[in-house]
């Protein structure tokens, strides 16, 4: 087993965390309910962050460095804090159940030279009503040939103009 950290029902960093803030430094993470970030900041560092509840970073940092984060439960939200578009928000994201981004001004992309949004086979991503998310800078975004894209918001794909669109499925 790799070196692994697992929480249940919630994973919550406060303002007291924003000092040194919580560095995974490739230790994976596993929340079996809500990420939520009421301030302080988080950095996977090489880590896999999986998540089966709600996401919610919208008071606090969640650096994109080098690490994944899985979103893999049913019928649940993203919602994050508006992000600059050169740093993002995620470095990769992997969409195994059905999840909806509801807030922020989301961003993918700065770090990753693979895929960097993934929404696997029988898996569902959407945009809500008024949201944007936007993948950004370097890296292929994959639809396996069961999922479903979709919403009523907007996916845009920002691109260096020397790097042409790599969509996979």
């Amino acid at each position: 087993m790799a070196d692994a950290l697992e929480v249940g029902n919630l994973f919550n960093v406060t303002d007291t965390d924003a000092v040194d803030g919580v560095n995974l430094a490739g230790y994976d993470l596993t929340v079996t309910g809500n990420f939520i970030m009421d301030g302080g900041e988080v950095t996977p560092s090489n880590s896999t962050v999986t998540v089966s509840g709600n996401w919610d970073s919208v008071s606090g940092t969640f650096n994109l460095g080098t690490g994944t984060v899985v979103m893999d439960g049913t019928d649940k939200t993203l919602a994050i804090a508006d992000s600059d578009a050169s740093t993002g928000v995620f470095n990769k994201l992997i969409v195994t159940g059905s999840t909806t981004f509801t807030a922020g001004n989301w961003m993918i992309g700065g770090n990753s030279t693979d895929t960097s949004l993934i929404v696997s086979d029988g898996a569902a991503f959407s945009v809500a009503s008024g949201e944007t998310a936007r993948h950004y800078l370097d890296g292929y975004i994959t639809i396996a040939t069961g999922a479903t894209l979709g919403g009523s918001g907007r996916l845009d794909y920002y691109m260096d103009v020397d790097v042409p669109p790599r969509f996979t499925n």
